[in-house]
Protein backbone atom coordinates (compact mmCIF):
# COMPACT_ATOMS: atom_id res chain seq x y z
CA UNK A 1 0.00 0.00 0.00
CA UNK A 2 1.24 2.90 -1.13
CA UNK A 3 0.58 5.78 0.79
CA UNK A 4 1.10 8.62 -1.58
CA UNK A 5 -0.83 6.47 -3.99
CA UNK A 6 -3.22 6.21 -1.95
CA UNK A 7 -3.54 9.79 -1.21
CA UNK A 8 -3.04 10.81 -5.38
CA UNK A 9 -6.14 8.47 -6.24
CA UNK A 10 -8.23 9.83 -3.24
CA UNK A 11 -7.32 13.81 -3.24
CA UNK A 12 -11.39 14.46 -4.50
CA UNK A 13 -12.31 13.30 -1.08
CA UNK A 14 -10.30 15.37 0.93
CA UNK A 15 -11.93 18.64 0.21
CA UNK A 16 -15.17 16.83 1.35
CA UNK A 17 -13.29 14.98 4.35
CA UNK A 18 -12.32 19.24 5.06
CA UNK A 19 -16.23 20.46 4.36
CA UNK A 20 -17.27 17.68 6.96
CA UNK A 21 -15.21 17.95 9.74
CA UNK A 22 -16.28 22.23 9.89
CA UNK A 23 -19.62 20.90 9.59
CA UNK A 24 -18.84 18.23 12.50
CA UNK A 25 -17.44 21.14 14.76
CA UNK A 26 -20.06 23.55 13.43
CA UNK A 27 -22.78 21.45 15.20
CA UNK A 28 -20.77 20.45 17.95
CA UNK A 29 -20.57 23.65 19.02
CA UNK A 30 -23.41 24.63 18.37
CA UNK A 31 -25.60 21.40 20.08
CA UNK A 32 -22.95 20.52 22.77
CA UNK A 33 -20.45 23.63 23.05
CA UNK A 34 -22.73 26.58 23.36
CA UNK A 35 -25.34 24.35 25.83
CA UNK A 36 -23.08 23.59 27.79
CA UNK A 37 -20.66 26.98 27.62
CA UNK A 38 -24.36 29.08 28.53
CA UNK A 39 -24.72 26.57 31.25
CA UNK A 40 -21.27 27.15 32.91
CA UNK A 41 -21.88 31.09 32.30
CA UNK A 42 -24.97 31.10 34.28
CA UNK A 43 -23.29 29.26 37.09
CA UNK A 44 -20.55 31.59 37.57
CA UNK A 45 -23.44 34.59 37.25
CA UNK A 46 -25.18 32.61 40.45
CA UNK A 47 -22.05 32.27 42.46
CA UNK A 48 -20.72 35.88 41.57
CA UNK A 49 -24.47 36.90 42.34
CA UNK A 50 -23.98 34.42 46.07
CA UNK A 51 -20.74 36.14 46.56
CA UNK A 52 -21.97 39.59 46.60
CA UNK A 53 -24.75 39.18 48.36
CA UNK A 54 -22.51 37.20 50.89
CA UNK A 55 -19.83 40.05 50.84
CA UNK A 56 -23.05 42.44 51.62
CA UNK A 57 -24.78 40.29 54.35
CA UNK A 58 -20.68 39.93 55.71
CA UNK A 59 -20.45 43.88 56.01
CA UNK A 60 -23.80 44.47 57.35
CA UNK A 61 -23.20 41.60 60.04
CA UNK A 62 -20.06 43.03 61.12
CA UNK A 63 -21.77 46.94 61.30
CA UNK A 64 -24.23 45.17 63.63
CA UNK A 65 -21.34 42.81 65.29
CA UNK A 66 -19.39 46.86 65.63
CA UNK A 67 -23.10 48.24 67.20
CA UNK A 68 -23.10 45.32 69.84
CA UNK A 69 -19.87 45.88 70.80
CA UNK A 70 -20.06 49.10 71.00
CA UNK A 71 -23.35 49.07 72.93
CA UNK A 72 -22.20 46.40 75.45
CA UNK A 73 -19.31 48.47 76.06
CA UNK A 74 -21.04 51.61 77.02
CA UNK A 75 -23.41 49.09 79.33
CA UNK A 76 -19.67 47.93 81.13
CA UNK A 77 -19.11 51.52 81.51
CA UNK A 78 -22.40 52.34 83.20
CA UNK A 79 -22.75 49.17 84.76
CA UNK A 80 -19.31 50.24 86.50
CA UNK A 81 -20.24 53.73 87.19
CA UNK A 82 -23.25 52.68 89.11
CA UNK A 83 -21.34 50.31 91.08
CA UNK A 84 -18.49 52.51 92.35
CA UNK A 85 -21.66 54.66 93.33
CA UNK A 86 -23.23 52.30 95.08
CA UNK A 87 -19.96 51.27 96.43
CA UNK A 88 -19.68 55.00 97.69
CA UNK A 89 -23.37 54.84 99.08
CA UNK A 90 -22.28 51.73 100.99
CA UNK A 91 -19.26 53.29 102.64
CA UNK A 92 -20.78 56.71 103.51
CA UNK A 93 -23.82 54.61 104.86
CA UNK A 94 -21.51 52.20 107.08
CA UNK A 95 -18.97 55.21 107.92
CA UNK A 96 -22.76 56.84 109.43
CA UNK A 97 -23.71 53.81 110.57
CA UNK A 98 -20.48 53.37 112.74
CA UNK A 99 -20.32 56.85 114.00
CA UNK A 100 -24.07 56.28 115.49
CA UNK A 101 -23.22 53.00 117.27
CA UNK A 102 -19.88 54.48 118.55
CA UNK A 103 -22.29 57.87 119.73
CA UNK A 104 -24.74 55.09 121.03
CA UNK A 105 -21.74 53.29 122.36
CA UNK A 106 -20.34 56.29 124.51
CA UNK A 107 -23.76 57.26 125.44
CA UNK A 108 -24.13 53.49 127.11
CA UNK A 109 -20.76 54.14 128.69
CA UNK A 110 -21.54 56.97 130.59
CA UNK A 111 -24.54 55.51 131.46
CA UNK A 112 -23.19 52.92 132.77
CA UNK A 113 -20.16 54.49 134.13
CA UNK A 114 -22.52 57.18 136.06
CA UNK A 115 -25.10 53.45 137.21
CA UNK A 116 -21.62 51.97 138.42
CA UNK A 117 -20.44 54.55 140.45
CA UNK A 118 -23.87 55.21 142.38
CA UNK A 119 -23.57 51.53 142.78
CA UNK A 120 -20.44 51.99 144.04
CA UNK A 121 -21.91 54.96 146.71
CA UNK A 122 -24.38 52.84 147.95
CA UNK A 123 -21.90 49.49 148.38
CA UNK A 124 -19.81 52.22 150.26
CA UNK A 125 -22.16 53.45 152.13
CA UNK A 126 -23.90 49.96 153.07
CA UNK A 127 -20.27 48.67 153.97
CA UNK A 128 -19.92 51.67 156.29
CA UNK A 129 -22.78 51.53 157.73
CA UNK A 130 -22.40 47.71 158.41
CA UNK A 131 -18.89 48.36 159.97
CA UNK A 132 -19.75 47.97 163.43
CA UNK A 133 -21.88 45.10 162.99
CA UNK A 134 -19.10 43.44 161.05
CA UNK A 135 -16.69 44.37 163.62
CA UNK A 136 -19.30 42.91 166.09
CA UNK A 137 -19.28 39.92 164.56
CA UNK A 138 -15.58 39.28 163.69
CA UNK A 139 -14.98 39.77 167.66
CA UNK A 140 -17.58 37.57 168.72
CA UNK A 141 -16.18 34.76 166.38
CA UNK A 142 -12.57 35.35 167.66
CA UNK A 143 -13.64 35.95 171.01
CA UNK A 144 -16.29 33.11 170.76
CA UNK A 145 -18.79 34.30 172.80
CA UNK A 146 -21.70 37.16 172.32
CA UNK A 147 -20.45 40.76 172.48
CA UNK A 148 -23.10 43.10 172.93
CA UNK A 149 -23.57 46.14 170.67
Amino acid sequence: MDILGDFVKYWIHMPIIIVSVFVYIYLLNLVLFKPVKKVLDERRKRVEESEKLSNYAKSEWEKEIAIYEQKLSEARKEAAQIKDSLREEVLLYESKLIEEVKKEIAENKEKREKEFALFVEEIERDIKNKIPLFATMIAEKVLKRRIAA
